[in-house]
């Protein structure tokens, strides 16, 4: 009951509710496959101070979706800081390459650093230039 009662909450911006609900229900199941919506809830109510113990608290059993989910989250709250460095290094770790990407993390990654296709684009050009030369 807690867990769709904070799923759905996530769902309707109820962020608060969420958080409540979420974490009552990790604390009672021990499970972890919601910490990417625990993560974003306590962000969007300003309090991101456990984020990154919940997206490191999912291990490898975790679908692998919402594990990059909570990456981004976690991204997303150092770029609230300004640390926007560290944000981008915990989305090239989760496979955010210019080339390999997926699109969601390319936004991520875009957001916190809106000119980083053109650079990453800038030194593929150089790249390709000095190997035909």
């Amino acid at each position: 009951m807690r867990e769709a009662l904070g799923v759905h909450a996530y769902r309707t911006g109820d962020y608060h509710t969420a958080a409540r609900e979420l974490h009552t229900y990790r604390r009672i199941s021990g499970r972890q496959d919601h910490n990417h919506l625990l993560a974003d809830s306590l962000r969007a109510t300003g309090h991101p101070q456990r984020i990154r113990e919940l997206v490191e608290a999912m291990g490898d059993d975790i679908d692998q979706q919402r594990r990059l989910e909570a990456k981004i989250v976690h991204a997303a709250a150092l770029a609230d800081t300004g640390d926007t460095l560290r944000a981008r290094e915990i989305l090239e770790r989760a496979g955010g390459q210019p080339h390999t990407a997926t699109p969601k993390l390319l936004q991520a990654i875009t957001t916190i650093q809106p000119d980083y296709l053109d650079a990453a684009d800038q030194l593929a050009n150089l790249h390709t230039n000095n190997n035909t030369h």
